[in-house]
Parts: structure tokens; sequence; C-alpha cells
């Protein structure tokens, strides 16, 4: 049986990152792989549940450090004691095949694990703003240079990396036998380093609709409510949850802590931010992979800018179902966009899943 391992972020306390690296892992499984995960977790992403923790290295100076922190405490205390790390820990242990731990890149040097085929798995692995984008370990730099080493669906995060970074990705990079990559913006980024590459998608949509609710089994709530994910705390998306509020009579649940929404009930780990969006009305976010299930799930939903650079990796995932319409930069111009013509989207994403899976299976799992 061909053995597999992936890396990624998977370990992060981010309900995205847990279960796009599931489903690759599951989709390996499926068509006959032996896979696993290596358990990868250097001190820079084990910070989660820190208190006083600064990540992002914009904050990281005198008094904004401070400033930032504060800002980011009420959420944290409230992470650590409502159970949601808890879920987390157990998703991890239930639903993801692990490694031993890893914590550095030269452990996994000196002793990696031995497979056929190794993968850079995806989401923003290659974000050059973060650290895991510097770190060779997710460019499979340990590997032995006998095995068969490929991305899948590995993310810049960004449309543009300066001209350090591409020299210094580029020969790591290099040494992949395969490269395949989940917008078009990181086409563009490795045309400028001359290597060839594949867009594929997320493997979130590797899964189909019913495999994701056939993990849900016990973890329904009523349905109806309008589920709010934004990571800014934007004022003027909480008001257009109220005026959808008010519109349908439906509640509005928010994942995160904001300083006026219900919070969601269920203190939502991986399953509950599936379930979330599974049973809701509405989705309004300016997350990536609550947009992705939205389009999963058919849901009806609408997508926002983030403070952050980040926005091209949602605006890419609404140009390729069309519907670029559910997208706005700017709260205060939202307006509300035609119904979605849900067979017509599926059509797309079938088609995309179609390419990805071509992918893996010629570039990975050997099948013609």
């Amino acid at each position: 049986m061909l053995k597999v391992y992936i890396i990624t972020c998977h370990d992060v306390y981010n309900a995205g990152a847990s279960l796009q690296a599931y489903a690759l892992q599951h989709f390996l499984q499926s068509r006959g792989a032996d896979a696993y995960i290596i358990d990868y977790k250097p001190e820079y992403l084990s910070f989660h549940y820190r208190l006083w923790q600064v990540r992002n290295p914009r904050f990281n100076h005198p008094l904004l450090r401070e400033a930032y922190v504060l800002a980011k405490l009420p959420g944290r205390i409230w992470a650590l004691f409502s159970g949601k790390k808890r879920k987390y820990d157990k998703f991890r242990t239930c639903y993801l095949r692990l490694t031993k731990r890893y914590e550095t890149f030269q452990d996994l040097c000196e002793d990696a694990p031995t497979g056929d085929c190794y993968i850079a798995g995806s989401d923003q692995i290659w974000n050059p703003f973060f650290p895991n984008g510097k770190d060779p370990a997710f460019f499979l730099c340990f590997a032995p240079q006998s095995t068969r080493k490929l991305s899948y669906a590995a993310s810049f995060g960004i449309s543009e990396i300066s001209d350090v970074d591409i020299e210094r990705m580029r020969p790591w990079v290099k040494k992949l036998d395969a490269v395949s990559v989940r917008e078009k913006t990181g086409l563009r980024i490795l045309d400028k380093m001359a290597i060839p590459a594949v867009k594929v998608c997320d493997p979130v949509f590797l899964l189909d609709q019913e495999e994701w609710e056939n993990m849900l089994h016990g973890q329904e709530i009523s349905a109806g409510h309008i589920l709010l994910y934004d990571f800014d705390k934007n004022p003027d998306i909480e008001k257009i949850a109220n005026h959808f509020s008010h519109k349908t009579r439906r509640q509005v649940f928010s994942i995160l802590p904001t300083a006026t929404m219900k919070l969601s009930p269920m203190n939502p780990g991986p399953l509950e931010f599936l379930e979330l969006i599974k049973s809701a009305d509405m989705v309004l976010t300016n997350s990536y992979h609550a947009v992705a299930f939205s389009l999963l799930f058919q849901k009806e939903f609408y997508a926002f800018a983030r403070k952050e650079p980040l926005n091209n990796r949602i605006i890419g995932l609404l140009k390729d179902a069309d519907l670029e319409d559910r997208f706005f930069d700017n709260p205060q111009s939202f307006h509300e966009a035609q119904p979605i013509q849900w067979e017509y989207v599926k059509k797309r994403i079938e088609k995309q899943k179609e390419t990805s899976v071509a992918f893996l299976d010629k570039e990975c799992l050997n099948r013609k």
C-alpha cells in the first residue's frame, strides 16, 4: 500500500485548517493510500491559548504590542475556558492520523517518517507573512531525495511576494516533482520563479456534501439562524446581520465574540463549525473556509473583505464559482444579490474537482 505523508498547518485551532487537513488525508485513504499527517508543531505554531502572545509581526512593537494583546485578551480568555480548545483537541485525536510529534525542522531532517510520497498540503503554508512561509519544512526539504514530493493546493495567501521571498522559495519549490496551488495568484507568483504549476481546489471540495454531513451525527442544532463569522469585528457587517435578522425574524449566531451579537451556543470546534453552516439560513463572513462550506452546503451567503491583505483567496474562490457579486470590499456598499443558481455553481465546482482528482491520481497515487 502506498504510504503518503502530508505536512500542513493542521493544529492551529482554526476550523478551516483542521477540516482541510482531514479532507486531504481522508480523500487519499479513500483512493487506497495509507495517509498520515506529519505532526509538525514548531514553537511558532504553539502560541494558541497563550494569553500574552503576539503572533502577527505587524503588531510586535512597543505600545502597539500591548494594545494588540489587550484587544485580543477577552476572546482568548473566552476560548480558553469555553471548552472550544477541548473540541479541537478531540477532533485532532479522533479524525487525524498523525505521526509522532516533531517540534523543529532539524527533528524532521534527523528522523523523517519513511514513505513513498510526501505532500506539502493546503491552506496558507507558503504565506511569507507568517513564519511557516519561511520554514523549509513546508517545502518538504526534509524528505529523502529519492522519494516523490509534491504540493497540493498550497497557498501564498497574498497576491504578490517580495523578490527576497521569491529568491528564498525558488530553490525549495524547484525540488518538488509536481506543484499545485489553490489560487491563480499563486500561479502568477510561480511563473515569476519559472516553475510550472497547476491550479487545484481546496481539499474540502474533494469530499462531497454527503461525506461532510455524515460527520455531523449528534451535532445538530435547530436550523434557521443567520451565521456571522467576522475576524475583524466590523460594526458595518454586524449592521447587515441585524438587517437580515429583522427582515427574516431569524436569530444571529456569531462564531467569534463581538460587541453586540449573541455567541453561538456551541463554542464551536471543527464539527460544530460545520453544523453551524449546514443549519444556517444565511452566512455572513470574511472566512475563506466559511465561504467554501457555504458553497458545499448550498447556503445563501455574503463575503466581505478582511483588513489584512488576504482577500485574493476568497475573491479567487468566488470567481471559480462565478459568484463575484457575493463579495464586498466595503460593507457600506452592500446590496442584496440575485439568488444563487446552485445547479450551475455545482457544475463549476465539480469540474474543478475533476482536475484536482486527476492531479492527485497522476502525481501521487500513480493512477492514469
